[in-house]
């Protein structure tokens, strides 16, 4: 019986290993000053820093009219972006297309969660004022609320099916 236990522990970790190494879908949600809102959802990849799967929508204020974001912004590839959603919404001269811009109140991890968006600072919709969108320019928009929020993945559920294998070996051993 003890080696069937060593074998449901062995699994245990493995995919415990394993879950931890998956990026992670976060769903955002938030709103603007102006009365505009922020919805929508991305993948994070902890490990390697790595937006993929963006698809973020903010609707019409009165300040500016809403976009949809599908890429991370080009002037900040590699900079550790675990605690800041930086999107745009094309490729090429980005200059005069809308940019978004958000820190989080903590860093983003495998763990998932809730993480707020940070109360004051750097977070707002604008215009990229360059090529590379390294700079914003009018008409901006602040956020005022808002949250990102980690989906649970199915490799975190299968976390529970050793353990309850486990149990069960423990019982049937104590009869």
């Amino acid at each position: 019986m003890q080696l069937s236990f060593g074998r449901v522990l062995f699994a245990f970790s493995f995919l415990s290993v394993c879950s931890s190494a998956t990026p992670i879908l976060w769903n955002v949600s938030g709103a603007f000053a102006d009365g505009g809102a922020i919805s929508g959802s991305f993948v994070y990849d902890v490990t390697g820093n790595a937006f993929s799967s963006i698809n973020i929508a903010t609707t019409t204020g009165s300040v500016r009219s809403g976009a949809t974001y599908t890429l991370a912004n080009p002037c900040c590839v590699g900079f550790p972006s675990s605690a800041l959603l930086l999107f745009v919404t094309t490729t090429g001269d980005l200059t005069g297309t809308p940019s978004f811009a958000v820190a989080l109140v903590s860093a983003m991890s495998n763990a998932g969660g809730t993480i707020n968006f940070v109360a004051s600072g750097f977070h707002q919709e604008q215009s990229c004022a360059t090529a590379n969108c390294g700079a914003g320019t009018i008409p901006t928009r602040l956020t005022t609320s808002g949250f990102v929020t980690a989906v649970p993945e199915p490799t975190t559920l299968l976390l529970g099916l050793p353990l309850g294998v486990m149990l069960f070996l423990r019982r049937r051993h104590l009869r």
